[in-house]
Formats: structure tokens, sequence, C-alpha cells
């Protein structure tokens, strides 16, 4: 696995958990570096649908949470 590469999706996972509740943070932190520790010595022919896969949890989960923070908004500002 791309050393770089994997470390950039890694860390920007870890930024989008720390915008979830405490639980779901935790718990999304740990499976992830289970994951990726699982995954450091993995075969060539298994990485790129490793680094597909949890590109796609990353996209997903920031898609997610910025409707979550957007809907959390027009709340608060209809509350005034």
């Amino acid at each position: 696995m791309p050393l770089h590469e994997a470390l950039v999706l890694y860390r920007s996972i870890r930024r989008l958990h720390r915008r979830l509740p405490a639980a779901l943070k935790f718990m999304g932190d740990q499976y992830l570096k289970d994951e990726f520790v699982r995954h450091k010595a993995a075969q060539q022919e298994y990485i790129p649908g490793f680094i597909k896969g949890w590109t796609a949890y990353r996209d997903t989960l920031a898609d997610q949470i910025s409707r979550a923070e957007e809907a959390a908004a027009l709340a608060d500002a209809d509350a005034l």
C-alpha cells in the first residue's frame, strides 16, 4: 500500500470521526485502526479494493455529516 496515500486516507477519516458523537467516534476509530493495521502487509492485489472501500466510506461519511450539520443549523435558525 502506498504509505502516503494510505496515511492521507486514514487521517481524513479520523478527522471526520471527530465530528461524530463520542461513542461512534470511539468505535469508528478503533475499527479504522484495526483494519489499517491488519492490511499493512496485504498482498498487492488486495490494496486497490481496500483503498477504494475506505475512500467510499470517507466520502459517504463526509456527505452524511454535512447533511446532518446543515439540518441542525436549519433547526437552530428556525428556533430563533
